[in-house]
């Protein structure tokens, strides 16, 4: 079955609160700007949260754990994800199933929002 939306993946609940922003170009050294997400990255989707109650406590296990399921072996093993990713295509320079260097995870609390950047090793806040 193709996803139509991120929240169609097993993996994670139907919701708005983290969002997933693939970066349009991965040689770019175009900055990031909150304000206009759009110029540099493409909304993959948004989810409520993991499937798995016990996964997502903190920011760093939210991270962590987006890191890993956001990797195509796990949220598309078959190919679900295709649509996703060929609408992305059509869009930007760049489409990647795997999550990678540059993506971006928006967090959506009820007072205030959270941006965070893919580096090389870890994650950087972005917002």
């Amino acid at each position: 079955m193709q996803y139509s939306k991120l929240s169609d993946c097993k993996l994670f609940i139907e919701g708005s609160r983290i969002e997933i922003w693939y970066s349009k170009d991965f040689a770019s050294n175009e900055p990031f700007d909150r304000n206009n997400p759009e110029k540099s990255h493409f909304l993959i989707g948004a989810i409520g949260g993991f499937a798995d109650p016990r996964k997502g406590l903190s920011r760093n296990s939210i991270l962590s754990g987006l890191w890993v399921a956001m990797q195509g072996e796990n949220w598309s093993p078959n190919g679900e994800a295709r649509t996703l990713i060929q609408n992305m295509a059509k869009q930007c320079n760049f489409a990647h199933t795997s999550m990678s260097v540059g993506d971006i995870v928006r967090i959506v609390e009820p007072t205030h929002d959270e941006w965070f950047m893919v580096k090389p090793i870890g994650w950087k806040s972005v917002g």
